[in-house]
């Protein structure tokens, strides 16, 4: 069973949520990824990524290493169809290597993308919203 690079950028970040969907929580590395953007996603409290011409755009976010078995399926799973499957050359902060990851990019109706950002660190301080998005998966 191999291990598989993910970016994560969103409600993913959260141990509870992890907790909640592969039973253990991944170590997490801080990384980027250039020429994309993090939206917020109209009336959800969960983001979304989409490429930008934009040089200069860049989401900050973590990778994580899971099984390319069930883990993999889970989070897939958990994305829904709103969001593809991608291969991104994600940065490590810590050391500035680079490390090929999968993402998650937002396929779904663009005008549901906000022009403001997601608020990670709110989420992530609101275990009612990591809860609601636990059951209803």
């Amino acid at each position: 069973m191999g291990k598989v690079a993910v970016f994560i950028y969103g409600t993913l970040m959260s141990d509870r949520i992890m907790k909640g969907l592969i039973d253990r929580v991944p170590e997490m590395y801080t990384a980027k990824i250039e020429g994309y953007r993090r939206h917020k996603v109209f009336n959800v409290h969960y983001p979304a990524i989409k490429q930008v011409n934009n040089n200069d755009s860049y989401v900050l976010g973590k990778i994580i290493y899971v099984d390319n078995t069930i883990e993999l399926l889970e989070l897939d799973d958990y994305e829904g169809s709103s969001y593809k499957k991608i291969q991104v050359n994600a940065s490590l902060i810590d050391d500035n290597s680079v490390v090929n990851a999968i993402a998650y990019e937002w396929c779904d109706d663009d005008s549901l993308l906000l022009d403001e950002s997601w608020d990670e660190e709110k989420f992530l301080n609101d275990e009612s919203k990591q809860n609601e998005l636990l059951n209803e998966n």
